[in-house]
């Protein structure tokens, strides 16, 4: 997570509010939706979106994860992936498959 917003490991605390921050202004409000309702329900999540790094660059990621629960239910905390597909040799567009997805619960019934 450090390298890819352009940060050296342990130079930040990451938080929440940091990686918001390194939203491309674009990305904003769906990165807050996918938060706010990882957050409210705790399902699983993926999305493709764009962040600036340190560097001023920007670098196409797609994030993966889920929410915690507590013993009485409440989510307590999100955690997840980010891959960075910015160097990747396929990578031409966004990809088609982040337009229309489905959360995992839908596809395990």
């Amino acid at each position: 997570m450090y390298l890819i917003h352009g940060y050296e490991p342990g130079e930040i605390e990451p938080s929440t509010q940091l990686l918001l921050e390194h939203k491309h202004p674009e990305e904003r409000p769906r990165a807050n939706e996918v938060l706010d309702k990882a957050l409210a329900t705790g399902e699983p999540f993926s999305y493709y979106h764009r962040i600036i790094d340190t560097h001023q660059q920007v670098r196409h990621v797609v994030v993966l994860g889920e929410g915690h629960h507590d013993e009485q239910g409440q989510v307590q905390r999100v955690s997840g992936y980010i891959v960075d597909l910015t160097e990747s040799p396929t990578w031409t567009s966004r990809p088609r498959w982040t337009t229309n997805w489905t959360p995992r619960s839908a596809l395990e019934q």
